[in-house]
């Protein structure tokens, strides 16, 4: 399910995230940009059966303007 999908599923009630967590948070700096690496997941329910999903993702940050630009980021599910 991609971002807007995910968005769409919350607003309409499919989707109830009950918890997320972030962890393992590495910051990387170069100059005016940076790469950000971590995990985590979450639980919650979609269309009434219970989901967890845990993740592994990047995304490299540039400081062209504020708030940071994301230029890259992607994600990646991790089976339990």
């Amino acid at each position: 399910m991609d971002f807007r999908a995910q968005l769409a599923a919350i607003k309409s009630g499919q989707l109830r995230i009950d918890s997320a967590k972030l962890r393992d948070m590495q910051v990387r700096v170069f100059g005016d940009a940076a790469i950000v690496v971590a995990g985590g997941g979450g639980d919650g329910h979609l269309q009434g059966q219970a989901l967890r999903r845990r993740v592994q993702g990047h995304r490299l940050l540039r400081e062209a303007r504020r708030p940071l630009q994301v230029v890259y980021s992607q994600m990646t599910s991790i089976k339990e």
